[in-house]
């Protein structure tokens, strides 16, 4: 409560130890914890996005991206919850965002709405896909005009319901540092203790 988006981040990378607990899948849906193996993990932190660059998009985005450009401003990215080459979430370079933003738009135009493009929510275009899990087709997005300017989403199930599944990005990261497997476990391919 009250921590910055910035600060929240900062406390992830510098963690000591980062553990995770791999154990079976009813366990993980029961939430039993203590009984799987524990995992060393790492995070590895991207050195910080340039200011001018930061200040464009500040520019460009406006107050909705504010908290999100500050992470930035402290690291352009990072593998979290690495094990041995893999991680468990990739917050995406600012390099990797427009890239990351037309998959989550052709998933929804091809599949999600592919009979019914008029459907899409309009604030899905203008979004910033800051980050996602490595092998699943959702993006995690920071809304930046509309309604739901400032909240942060994950394509295409919130889109779908049209309700924000955080309503700040720092209410995102310090799920993602107090209640990891609630993020992890959105990917639907992979499940986290």
């Amino acid at each position: 409560q009250g921590q910055t988006s910035a600060s929240l981040l900062r406390q992830l990378v510098s963690a000591p130890s980062p553990q995770m607990e791999v154990g079976t899948w009813e366990q993980a849906e029961s939430r039993q914890f203590g009984q799987g193996q524990l995992l060393p993990l790492t995070h590895l932190a991207y050195p910080a996005a340039a200011p001018d660059l930061l200040a464009s998009l500040h520019a460009s985005y406006g107050a909705a991206a504010s908290d999100l450009l500050a992470m930035y401003a402290l690291h352009d990215g990072a593998e979290l919850f690495r094990y041995q080459d893999e991680c468990g979430f990739h917050l995406v370079p600012i390099g990797q965002w427009a890239v990351m933003l037309q998959q989550a738009v052709e998933w929804a135009e091809q599949v999600t709405w592919q009979d019914e493009q008029d459907e899409i929510p309009a604030y899905l275009y203008s979004a910033i896909a800051f980050g996602h899990i490595p092998g699943d087709s959702g993006r995690w997005l920071l809304i930046t005009e509309g309604a739901h300017a400032g909240c942060v989403m994950l394509s295409d199930s919130d889109l779908m319901d049209d309700v924000p599944r955080f309503r700040s990005i720092a209410h995102f990261m310090a799920c993602l540092l107090t209640d990891t497997p609630r993020i992890l476990n959105s990917g639907g391919y992979v499940q986290y203790e």
